[in-house]
């Protein structure tokens, strides 16, 4: 009887020690999706100004450079605008959607890039560099808050995790 006390202690533990190790990994996995997403937008920056592709052409390029989910993302963004289905408002709000659902992604780090839905109305090249300007300091702003979030509460997790795990055996013992 003993012994399967200890093991349930030790496996209370350890579990809870798990809890807290996913919840700081979480943040370092959602600041490397933010630090991916942002060089995907340097080449839809570098496209826009440089190449002055369509937009079709530029997501389709992106999508080919990409890894999954983003591939399927901009490529759907590509076939919906050759289709001529749905504005390009309408096709990037799904895509944000899309990209909080299947990534571990949260909708506050993406919401700032539904400012590049103004891109489809901006004829002006330097209108459209002052969007991706803004989207880009709004993303390495984000990325230092993940960044600062993990050093304050990444080892806070860890140990709470911990923590909360012996205080559960005590309770029950």
């Amino acid at each position: 009887m003993m012994m399967l006390k200890v093991m349930g202690a030790v496996l209370l533990i350890l579990t809870s020690s798990l809890y807290g190790w996913i919840q700081a990994k979480e943040l370092v996995e959602r600041r490397g999706e933010l630090t991916y997403l942002s060089r995907l937008i340097a080449v839809f920056k570098s496209e826009v100004s440089f190449q002055r592709s369509s937009l079709g052409e530029i997501f389709l390029k992106i999508s080919e450079k990409s890894r999954e989910p983003y591939q399927n993302i901009f490529h759907g963004i590509y076939q919906g605008m050759e289709c001529g289905r749905k504005s390009f408002e309408d096709m990037w709000q799904e895509a944000l959607k899309r990209m909080a659902a299947e990534t571990c992604l949260k909708k506050e780090d993406i919401q700032y890039m539904m400012e590049l839905t103004n891109l489809a109305k901006a004829m002006d090249l330097r209108y459209r560099e002052e969007i991706f300007e803004q989207v880009s300091g709004e993303m390495e702003g984000k990325k230092k808050y993940l960044e600062n979030e993990y050093r304050q509460k990444g080892k806070v997790y860890c140990c709470m995790g911990i923590t909360i795990g012996i205080l559960g055996v005590i309770i029950l013992i």
